[in-house]
């Protein structure tokens, strides 16, 4: 199994939301408000300002078999590439992760 973890600009929810129901991801967890700072600036944290993307962040878990993953990494692939290309290559808040996965309860 692997952990799908996603951080991005909460002005993105809907979206990657949709993507993971398109693919059958129906079990997830979404945390909101989430502060931090990288790339496209700091977020949510006292002193975090950010002119091109102000507010917060959110994190999504899922965990998948290794082969639906593959699938759900794909079409978040394809998300990114199309928002990177709206952008004209600057850089946006989305970051994903896929982490090896062991359920123990």
């Amino acid at each position: 199994m692997k952990m799908l973890l996603i951080v991005a600009h909460d002005y993105l929810d809907e979206s990657l939301l949709e993507i993971l129901r398109k693919n059958d991801v129906h079990a997830f967890t979404l945390i909101r408000k989430v502060g931090g700072a990288g790339e496209t600036g700091e977020r949510g944290t006292p002193l975090g300002v950010s002119f091109l993307y102000p507010g917060y962040n959110l994190i999504v878990f899922a965990v998948l078999p290794s082969d639906r993953a593959e699938h759900v990494i794909s079409a978040l692939k394809e998300f990114h590439a199309a928002r990177l290309q709206a952008t004209h290559g600057h850089p946006i808040p989305f970051r994903m992760f896929a982490l090896p996965c062991d359920q123990i309860l």
